[in-house]
């Protein structure tokens, strides 16, 4: 368990997330996983497929940043002060009650295929595990000097900080979207 409290918070928010979805998708049919409440609205299998999408793109990227910084020994202690221009818009748009939503960039979308809702769960509980582990690893260094491109370009840049604080934002909004499935009118019993 990592010491820094930023990584404690985060790893919290991750845990929460774990226990959130077992709840969301145990007993429910792939038909119900599918379903949408609506056109153009995700179902709850592809606002979990999302967060797959998303998770799997930065989570290869911030181990290897992680990585490289425990090989040159970059320490460092919270308060993390270097931000950068997409970090800080990434931000602002997650933060509880920010209101403004973006659609999400064609590589993050989720697949049109069907889904099956227990393999993109597990692979959701993986990440998340992964998560977890580098949280540990990342304990001690520098996460605010640690910068790796983003998925979908090579420029702008993120700092590893930044990354944990929008997976950990970002997770719950999805989880959130995807119980508001569960909840609409006309899901299937």
């Amino acid at each position: 368990m990592p010491k820094c409290p930023f990584l404690i918070r985060c790893v919290a928010a991750f845990e929460e997330a774990d226990d959130e979805l077992e709840e969301l998708v145990g007993g429910i049919t792939d038909e119900q996983a599918a379903w949408r409440a609506g056109p153009g609205r995700w179902s709850i299998v592809e606002c979990i497929e999302h967060l797959n999408r998303t998770g799997g793109g930065y989570l290869m990227r911030m181990e290897r940043a992680v990585e490289r910084a425990r090989e040159r020994g970059l320490a460092g202690a919270q308060p993390y002060r270097r931000k950068t221009f997409l970090g800080s818009m990434i931000l602002r748009v997650l933060e509880p009650g920010a209101g403004r939503k973006f659609p999400a960039p064609r590589v993050y979308r989720p697949r049109r295929e069907p889904l099956a809702l227990a393999e993109v769960a597990a692979e959701l509980r993986r990440q998340l595990r992964r998560l977890i582990e580098l949280a540990d690893l990342a304990d001690g260094l520098d996460l605010g000097r640690m910068l790796f491109a983003t998925p979908v370009a090579p420029w702008p840049r993120l700092t590893v900080a930044e990354a944990f604080e929008i997976h950990r934002l970002h997770i719950p909004r999805h989880l959130a979207q995807a119980r508001a499935v569960k909840e609409a009118p006309g899901y299937p019993a």
